[in-house]
């Protein structure tokens, strides 16, 4: 980094360095006490510090299971976990590491109206959930309204409706699915991953990543 500062004035340098950070790192960054006005030698030793306290695998996972979407993009969210998981768990098949930020995703974005939507309509993989998010994001879609304080009967199912369409919502009852089965009926009532697995349930969010 020194090489590109040579042509720089001093005052400059903070600033110059901040823009090579990513976003969610940038936040971090500005959170911790550097602004543009830090000087350069403290703004260096204050990431470096800040990094090294994150490269562990205990803190990147600490940090995996508490991080929820906050200012960020859908898309910068996702790649934040997935960095997080790589560190946690770097011996993890892929596929699985794949499975835990697909449900750290779902579980942890800012917009309730989304969760509420991949709990009932669980996302295969985290393409299928980003390009969901894109969808809520830019059409801002009003016509799916789920009140956690009212949930949904289970057995049916709501479908985003079709991205080019200009047509009037479609006001045909929803498709059904599957029903799920009633275990635990007394395990967060209302909740039909809780009623079906209990304190196995993940995609709801209401049960610790543990199981406890």
């Amino acid at each position: 980094l020194s090489l590109f500062l040579v042509d720089l004035a001093p005052a400059d340098h903070t600033r110059y360095m901040l823009r090579f950070l990513t976003p969610p790192t940038r936040k971090l960054a500005m959170t911790s006490g550097i602004s543009l006005h830090t000087p350069f030698n403290t703004a260096q030793e204050t990431l470096l510090s800040l990094f090294d306290n994150q490269s562990s695998p205990s803190a990147a996972g600490e940090r995996l299971y508490s991080l929820r979407q906050t200012q960020q993009t859908t898309d910068e969210f996702a790649t934040e976990l997935i960095q997080l998981a790589r560190r946690a768990f770097p011996t993890l098949p892929p596929s699985d590491r794949d499975d835990l930020v697909l449900d750290r995703f779902t579980s942890g974005l800012r917009d309730r109206e989304v969760v509420n939507h991949f709990i009932l309509n669980p996302p295969t993989n985290l393409t299928d959930a980003l390009q969901i998010c894109r969808r809520y994001d830019s059409r801002k879609i009003k016509d799916i309204t789920l009140n956690p304080c009212k949930p949904t009967p289970m057995g049916q199912t709501y479908i985003l409706p079709p991205s080019t369409s200009t047509r009037p919502p479609d006001t045909r009852p929803p498709t059904k699915r599957t029903t799920l089965p009633l275990r635990f009926p007394n395990h967060n009532p209302g909740c039909p991953y809780c009623a079906a697995y209990g304190p196995h349930a993940r995609h709801c969010g209401h049960n610790s990543p543990h199981g406890q």
